[in-house]
């Protein structure tokens, strides 16, 4: 566990290999293309930018609770997300529970690679962490249909992201 904590805190990522087991992944993606197959029709016209043009369902924790489920079920995952996102002035929750938000939680499938962009929305290098975003990659990603990026370090830097850094 300690690995992964320095490995964020260094480059501003880690991988946790084998996170879910791929029954949860196959499930995950079945529910997930069921979800969207029911809203796609739904989706408003003032979809962000970024996503634009791309398969996705917005609010998964809200569609079915098999989601918040999954992810708790990753013990790692869960204990990132404590250690970085638990809010110590907060007594009421007990500090083994996660008493931080989920702003959101999204399934999105790229149709081609985006520009580079951060998820925080504000290139922020102070001591806290403010968000910690988790990928939990269902299908096979390559450079070209949109596959994560990450800039190590780039968490440190205080700006947005540049189109060179790729």
């Amino acid at each position: 566990m300690q690995n992964y904590i320095q490995q964020i805190e260094e480059r501003g990522y880690c991988v946790v290999a084998q996170a879910y087991t791929e029954e949860q992944v196959q499930q995950s993606l079945k529910l997930t293309r069921l979800l969207y197959e029911k809203g796609s029709t739904l989706v408003s016209e003032r979809v962000p930018y970024l996503n634009q043009n791309h398969p996705l369902v917005y609010n998964l924790q809200a569609k079915d609770w098999y989601f918040i489920d999954l992810l708790f079920s990753s013990v790692t995952l869960s204990d990132l997300l404590r250690h970085f996102l638990n809010d110590p002035w907060n007594k009421a929750i007990p500090a083994d529970k996660p008493n931080y938000i989920l702003r959101s939680y999204t399934a999105r499938s790229s149709n081609d690679a985006m520009p580079l962009h951060i998820d925080s929305f504000i290139p922020y290098p102070g001591p806290h962490v403010i968000i910690l975003q988790c990928a939990m990659v269902l299908e096979d990603q390559s450079s070209h249909n949109g596959c994560t990026v990450v800039v190590p370090g780039s968490h440190l830097s205080g700006h947005y992201a540049s189109q060179e850094a790729y």
